[in-house]
């Protein structure tokens, strides 16, 4: 039997009156999977996230954590609760404790053993970086610290996944690329849910990115599509007889627009193809060959072209 996914959403939905938010999200998350939810502001990612960690009832569809479902009563839907970790946006933290203060405060709100609480303290600012920083004042903390303390508590009580709303808002460039190197590094022993609008953070963290656009997920990119053989072609031909020439030697779909009176298709070449084929073949049936060149689907391109088509009056 195929073991469950980590965390699955089925159908969800989140309305605020008339106002649907949410608008029927349907994806899974494997084990020790990093997956982006990206998007631009009001694109429905917090509200998502907040569904995901238990904090925020959906209005339709269900939740999964490892086959149970979180928002059903009883002692299995209140023990798949405990195996998530969640790191809100803003970091709220208490900024009149120390930071050890506060994970013994927050280790005794999760239940902890009372006898494995300083130990499980200890292991958690080790694993952020902060255990220097153990009786410092969280007030008195850089925004990167404070986010590293906001970390630990979301690993304090060894929850399977961790589920972070831009974990890395606020902080400067630096701070940055230090908290990323921190959850891929978080990412080999848990799964990680995390959401952003920022392209490179998702490219360089994420095995898999979902972007999401007006409470819907557009489409997806994981980290092996970047090494995709995209390739342009311009050809003097209309789409329709494009397409059915470059068909045999692509992998999926093949993209069309207009180019003057020829088209432009985009396509990945399938493994058996080069671009010396795609040239032979549109030479071949007489067309003129404007132009064929090696394209990089890159994330940004992907993110863009997606939100441009679910503009209202761009398309379906």
């Amino acid at each position: 039997m195929a073991e469950p996914a980590a965390i699955r959403a089925e159908g969800l939905v989140k309305r605020y009156g008339a106002s649907e938010v949410v608008r029927g999200l349907d994806f899974s998350v494997a084990t020790h999977e990093t997956v982006g939810l990206l998007g631009p502001n009001g694109a429905g990612k917090t509200t998502t996230i907040r569904m995901l960690a238990g904090f925020l009832a959906p209005s339709a569809g269900r939740i999964e954590v490892a086959g149970e479902t979180i928002g059903d009563a009883g002692p299995r839907a209140r023990e798949a609760r405990r195996r998530i970790g969640y790191l809100p946006e803003g970091t709220p933290l208490r900024r009149d404790m120390t930071v050890r203060e506060y994970l013994l405060a927050r280790a005794r709100l999760y239940g902890l053993p009372r006898q494995r609480r300083r130990e499980m303290t200890v292991n958690a600012m080790r694993r952020c970086g902060i255990a220097d920083r153990a009786d410092s004042l969280i007030g008195k903390l850089s925004k990167g610290l404070k986010q590293r303390a906001g970390l630990a508590q979301a690993i304090l009580h060894e929850p399977d996944i961790l589920i972070l709303d831009e974990p890395s808002s606020g902080i400067d460039p630096v701070q940055v690329v230090e908290v990323r190197d921190l959850i891929c590094e978080l990412g080999n022993a848990h799964t990680i849910i995390f959401s952003s609008h920022v392209l490179p953070e998702a490219e360089q963290i994420c095995d898999r990115v979902l972007v999401i656009g007006r409470g819907r997920i557009l489409g997806e990119r994981r980290r092996s599509d970047a090494a995709t053989r995209g390739v342009v072609v311009e050809a003097d031909a209309d789409a329709a007889r494009l397409t059915a020439l470059l068909l045999p030697l692509a992998a999926g779909d093949i993209r069309t627009e207009a180019a003057g009176q020829g088209t432009r298709c985009r396509f990945d070449l399938s493994a058996e193809a080069d671009t010396a084929l795609v040239a032979e073949a549109v030479v071949g049936a007489g067309l003129g060959l404007r132009r064929l060149a090696a394209e990089r689907d890159d994330l940004e391109s992907v993110f863009l072209r997606l939100l441009g088509d679910d503009e209202p009056g761009t398309g379906s």
